[in-house]
């Protein structure tokens, strides 16, 4: 019912059973079609489940206009498996609406990361690196920062900004001046 009405009031669709569709391929997609006759409840009263509830705001955001959506901490208080399964569906969305979806993570799993075509990577507010996953590893040993093999990548470009990303410095990087010379190249040093 909430994803009916935010689809009928918010979507820039005419016609009623258009909106229907369209909440309709967001629940299946979202996986909230078992459990779309349940309240979603409050503190008072029992509803769906933590996971189901995020998928309902989930769900309730894709259904706004815009082809751009942005989403904050949508992970915090889940588990990895239901966070995998909200993003994999949000990917879904994506390529099925043709829209962008900019969500921040605290802590992905390796699984949720390799979700993403594109990354931005901040440190202190200022951007460190934006563009392809598949290139950010290639970026930072550039700069001189090696990631282990037995080092996850999502965790070892989380450490990265921090002082403990300086043990990931390649010994053979000088640093200059607050930057980083790398066969004659200058760059700036992550973090602080």
């Amino acid at each position: 019912e909430i994803l009916l009405v935010t689809g009928v009031q918010t979507c820039a669709l005419p016609i009623y059973d258009e909106s229907m569709n369209k909440v309709k391929d967001v629940m299946t997609v979202l996986g909230l079609n078992s459990c779309k006759d349940t309240y979603v409840g409050n503190d008072m009263i029992r509803g769906v489940s933590g996971g189901q509830k995020r998928r309902v705001t989930v769900g309730e955001m894709m259904l706004l206009p815009g082809e751009i959506k942005v989403m904050d901490a949508i992970s915090n208080g889940l588990d990895a498996a239901t966070t995998f399964d909200i993003i994999r569906a949000m990917k879904t969305f994506v390529s099925t609406m043709k829209a962008t979806c900019v969500v921040s993570l605290l802590q992905p799993s390796p699984e949720v990361f390799n979700q993403f075509d594109d990354l931005i990577l901040l440190s202190q507010g200022q951007i460190i690196y934006h563009g392809p996953v598949d290139s950010v590893l290639e970026y930072f040993e550039s700069i001189g920062y090696v990631c282990p093999s037995n080092v996850d990548v999502a965790d070892f470009l989380q450490e990265i900004p921090m002082p403990e990303g300086q043990k990931y410095l390649n010994s053979s990087t000088e640093v200059v001046d607050g930057s980083e010379v790398l066969g004659g190249a200058t760059a700036p040093v992550v973090g602080t």
